[in-house]
Parts: structure tokens; C-alpha cells; sequence
């Protein structure tokens, strides 16, 4: 495999191509199947990729979060009358408050996330995110160049 960040075998610059994987998952998975040599660029696309989908069981947790808490609220409510209504209550913001976290943390970190790793591969280091990198390196049997 090529470990040149400048050329790729898709006939773009490494850097280039690297920095596109980050933009959008989909496009790091483009990259990582239509790349056959570079080590770099296939590293970065498939970090940014693994990186991506990473959230999408966060999204489906808080989704599933704000449900139960408004059930557990409802229940509470029903079950203890105008007693438990308060209560009821409380649960149900809470679970609005974990929905509207995730809906705006989780796209602010994938968007921070994506632009500070799409600086570093179009910069040509060998950036890793603390889990994604090392599972990318792994699942491609490559070692970072020292």
C-alpha cells in the first residue's frame, strides 16, 4: 500500500481526499471502497466513517429515553392523580431535556469532531480519534508511521 499522502489511486491528492471522507460519513465510505493504495487516505476514511455512524445508536438511546421518561410520567401521573401530576411532569421534561441534548450536542460534536480531524488529515498527520483510530487502524491492519 502507498503510504504517500500525496497521491492517491483514485487520481486525487491524499490530503484532499482525506479531508472529503470527514465532510459527510457517507462520503468516508466512498473513499475508503474506491481507494485501493493509501494507506492514509483509507485510515482517515474509515476513522471519519466509524466516527459518523457512532451516533446514530446515541440518537436511537435518547429517542428511546425521551419515550420511557414521558411513559414513566404518564403512568405516575395516572396512577397518584393530581398528587402525582407534578411528578409526571418532572419525568416528562426530563425526557424532552435528554431528546433536545442529543439533538443538539450530537450534530455540534459531529460537526466539531468532523472539521478538527478534516484539518488534520488535510494537513497530513495521522490524527486518531481516542476510540475510532485505533479500531480503523486495527480493521486495517496498518501501524501509523512514526
Amino acid at each position: 500500500m502507498n503510504n504517500n499522502p500525496n497521491k492517491t489511486s483514485i487520481g486525487m491528492e491524499g490530503n484532499l481526499a482525506a479531508l472529503l471522507s470527514y465532510i459527510i460519513g457517507i462520503v468516508g465510505l466512498i473513499v475508503l471502497i474506491t481507494e485501493k493504495e493509501n494507506k492514509f487516505v483509507k485510515f482517515h476514511a474509515l476513522q471519519a466513517f466509524l466516527f459518523h455512524i457512532a451516533f446514530i445508536p446515541i440518537f436511537i438511546l435518547a429517542f428511546i429515553l425521551f419515550f420511557v421518561f414521558n411513559i414513566i410520567g404518564g403512568v405516575i401521573a395516572a396512577a397518584l392523580g393530581s398528587a402525582g401530576s407534578i411528578v409526571g411532569v418532572i419525568f416528562s421534561i426530563l425526557g424532552i431535556i435528554i431528546w433536545i441534548a442529543a439533538l443538539i450536542i450530537g450534530p455540534l460534536t459531529i460537526l466539531g469532531g468532523s472539521i478538527y480531524g478534516g484539518i488534520q488529515a488535510y494537513n497530513g498527520r495521522w490524527f486518531k480519534f481516542p476510540i475510532f483510530g485505533n479500531l480503523a487502524l486495527k480493521l486495517l491492519k496498518i501501524t501509523i508511521p512514526q
